[in-house]
């Protein structure tokens, strides 16, 4: 009798109307989905894997939008230099760093190895030959020093950016008419793999070939090489370039990532009090955890074309994803699935599909 009423205690505790699991539920593998939306009815399989730690494990994202921020200047450097400093005193915390992809972004870089931030002007690069039909539009983020000690990211050649490579401030780097300082970028494993194989990257020199005449493109010299943030970027080149020599459109609106020495939400609340210091008028955002081990889950159809994007999270007993990808190929479309881990095996929950559109699902792992 006392067994059993152990029994239903235990399961109370991990089941119970709190849903509260202790860490984040284990849904890798495949599970058979039943989806009731009215006429739509329809099995569908998913495979889902789990992130494991890691380059973003261990890190607080803050997103900061001052006013003001929608062009970048010297006056704003200074103020996030200021911020930093701010931030890396608050005890617990091992570095502190900015990058321009928001969280959303980075996550997506992180998890899915894939980047949804709008890729500028295709680049030339010294001593390379274009392929035919190669595309050379690559992603590109603007960053602060220590950006890859903050998100876990280790440097495999070269150095990072320096602080003075950050005050070294340059303008516009297209078709210019003057002499142009040679700036400096950090480059990722895939990138060097592509364009150097077998050869040493560091001080190449590779600039965005916007049909300007040679003489006037201004170049990048390669200072370092970073790892891949995530093994699904192992054919996806990336390169990084100092917040003061990027001209990105994303101007000086930027993310601060804050490493620390354990779980992150114990230092949210000082450093969002450190980020409101900055500009107490500017939007209220989040201090959240980047990808914190087993939280954050891929997944992709069994049966698909392998274009769709899947993502999620998962906390506690609470499974919550996004299946964006083209019916038939051409209309885009995105689906909201929420729901709750009943057991290791069985879940269940609702579906969006826009306009208005829901239903009800049911899933059972097999």
């Amino acid at each position: 009798m006392k067994s059993n009423l152990l029994i239903v205690v235990l399961l109370g505790l991990l089941l119970g109307t709190g849903g509260a699991w202790d860490g984040a539920a284990d849904i890798s593998g495949a599970w058979v989905f039943s989806v009731d939306a009215g006429k739509f009815r329809r099995n569908l399989t998913f495979v889902f894997k789990q992130s494991v730690g890691g380059v973003g494990a261990n890190a607080l994202v803050m997103r900061l939008e001052p006013v003001g921020s929608g062009e970048k200047t010297s006056q704003l450097a200074a103020r996030y230099n200021d911020l930093l400093r701010r931030v890396e005193a608050i005890p617990g915390v091992k570095s502190a760093s900015l990058v321009d992809y928001s969280s959303k972004s980075l996550r997506e870089w992180i998890v899915l190895g894939e980047s949804s931030e709008e890729i500028g002007w295709p680049i030339s690069i010294q001593g390379y030959t274009r392929q035919p039909g190669e595309i050379m539009g690559i992603p590109s983020m603007q960053v602060y020093p220590n950006s890859f000690a903050a998100l876990g990211t280790p440097l495999l050649a070269g150095r990072d950016f320096s602080a003075q490579d950050n005050q070294q401030w340059l303008a516009e780097a297209l078709c210019r008419v003057e002499a142009c300082p040679v700036r400096v970028a950090i480059i990722s494993e895939s990138m060097a793999r592509r364009f150097f194989p077998n050869q040493n990257p560091i001080g190449r020199r590779f600039g965005f070939d916007a049909s300007c005449p040679p003489e006037t493109i201004c170049r990048y010299e390669v200072i370092g090489v970073v790892q891949d943030a995530s093994p699904r970027n192992a054919a996806r080149a990336m390169f990084y370039l100092p917040f003061s020599q990027s001209s990105k459109r994303s101007g000086g609106q930027m993310t601060l990532v804050v490493r620390t020495a354990g779980d992150p939400m114990t230092v949210a609340a000082a450093v969002r009090a450190e980020a409101r210091a900055l500009d107490p008028q500017m939007p209220v955002f989040e201090a959240e955890t980047l990808v914190a081990p087993g939280e954050w889950f891929t997944g992709a159809f069994a049966h698909g074309s392998g274009e769709e994007k899947i993502i999620g999270t998962v906390k506690g007993n609470k499974v919550v994803f996004d299946v964006e990808g083209k019916s038939g190929g051409l209309e885009p479309f995105k689906h909201t699935y929420t729901g709750t881990l009943e057991s290791p095996t069985r879940m269940s929950g609702t579906i969006e599909f826009g306009e208005r559109s829901s239903g009800k699902w049911t899933a059972t792992k097999k």
